[in-house]
């Protein structure tokens, strides 16, 4: 006995739900983690709390925020998934009371304002 007209596309309807929810989520867990360390000049903050830290963390969701240095250099190395413009970044950390002194975003090396 075939089964009722209301009933027939419910397979089809669920088989639709799971690819796309398999799909969604697989494009979510595949976002590439990037690789940014900021060296800026002197020391950034007094070790309590770190402004440019706060900064980055909200500004690029960073999962992972490492600071250290030695009092005439301070470096800030984060892990995020959000990409990174480098003349964006390069603003962001230089409206803060530090100078950017080198940025490098995965592979790549700054040790100016980039240009694009």
């Amino acid at each position: 006995m075939p089964r009722p007209y209301q009933f027939r596309d419910y397979p089809l309807a669920v088989f639709w739900a799971l690819a796309v929810a398999t799909l969604g989520l697989a494009t979510y867990a595949s976002a590439e983690d990037h690789e940014v360390a900021i060296t800026v000049e002197g020391t950034c903050c007094d070790g309590t709390a770190c402004p440019i830290v706060d900064s980055l963390k909200k500004l690029f969701s960073a999962s992972e925020v490492r600071h250290f240095g030695d009092g005439s250099v301070t470096t800030l190395a984060l892990r995020t998934t959000k990409a990174a413009r480098p003349q964006h970044l390069w603003d962001s950390v230089a409206k803060s009371s530090v100078r950017p002194l080198r940025i490098v975003i995965d592979q790549s090396e700054y040790r100016s304002r980039p240009l694009n």
